[in-house]
Formats: structure tokens, C-alpha cells, sequence
């Protein structure tokens, strides 16, 4: 319970300074993705169930990175880092990779991304600058969830 407390502060943390300031302190990251596997080891079946699934998500996040970076550099022919992707955002997918079973992963992952998308096109004319705070969104995204997990209604994501 603790450690979900402190992860959904830490997630919002990281969304206000990339909204406001598009500068996340690099020790929330590393902080976050250890909140993450603390709550993920407690609900876990088993170790071995659990860094099974940390592995495998990890892969998932470096197969999804290798692809953007793969993209930037063949057919955008720009950098990767700091240019289309930014290292947080980076971070904040491997701090992520540790919170979830796979098939749980990829489906948060996958509605993060579209939320992301939904609110970076509902907020762009609201934002002063011209890159997508995907960190921060992917983050708030991810604070919603673990929140709403306190709800008796709402089904546990370790259990997908």
C-alpha cells in the first residue's frame, strides 16, 4: 500500500516537470521502476514468475526502441536521443517494464501510448512547446491506474 502511495507520487512528479519543464530529474526514474517491482514482487505468484516477466518486458521495451531508433536514423535521417526520443522516455518504458506481468504490460503500454496520443492532440494548442511530453503522459497514465486499483471495482492488474 506504501509503496503504491509513493509511486503515484512519483509518477505525477515526473508528469508535472516534463509538462512544465521538459526536465525530469534522472533519480525518479531508476526510483519509479523500483516502486514498481516492489508492488509486482508483492503480487507476484512467484519469483521466478516475476523476473521472468520483467525480462521479457524489458525485451519487449529494447525490440520497441530499437525500431524507433532504427526509424529515426533510416528514414527520418535524424538522432535518436534528444531529437525523436527522449531519454526519459526511454526511462520511464524501463521503469515501467518492471511493474507488470507481459500480457499486462503490453496492454497498459498500448492504451498508454493511445492516451498519450489523445491527450497530447486535445492539449497541443495549450502547450509551449513543440514536443509531445511522452514521459510525463505515459507517467500520469500510469498514476490513473495504479490509483484506480485502490477501486473495489476495479480488476487487479496482476491477475491479466
Amino acid at each position: 500500500m506504501v509503496t503504491k502511495i509513493l509511486l503515484i507520487i512519483v509518477l505525477l512528479v515526473v508528469f508535472y516537470r516534463d509538462y512544465k519543464h521538459q526536465l525530469v530529474e534522472w533519480f525518479l526514474f531508476p526510483l519509479a521502476g523500483l516502486l514498481f517491482g516492489v508492488t509486482f514482487y508483492i503480487m507476484s505468484l512467484s519469483p521466478e514468475y516475476f523476473f521472468y516477466s520483467i525480462c521479457l518486458n524489458l525485451m519487449i521495451v529494447l525490440a520497441i526502441l530499437l525500431v524507433l531508433y532504427l526509424y529515426s536514423r533510416l528514414k527520418l535521417k535524424t538522432g535518436f536521443i534528444n531529437k525523436t526520443f527522449g531519454l526519459g522516455d526511454a526511462f520511464i518504458l524501463m521503469a515501467v517494464a518492471f511493474g507488470f506481468p507481459t500480457i499486462t504490460f503490453i496492454l497498459l503500454l498500448a492504451l498508454a501510448m493511445i492516451f498519450t496520443l489523445l491527450i497530447s492532440l486535445l492539449l497541443k494548442k495549450q502547450y509551449a512547446y513543440k514536443t509531445v511530453p511522452f514521459a510525463g503522459y505515459v507517467s500520469l497514465f500510469f498514476a490513473i491506474i495504479t490509483l484506480a486499483s485502490y477501486a473495489p471495482f476495479f480488476p487487479s492488474t496482476y491477475l491479466i
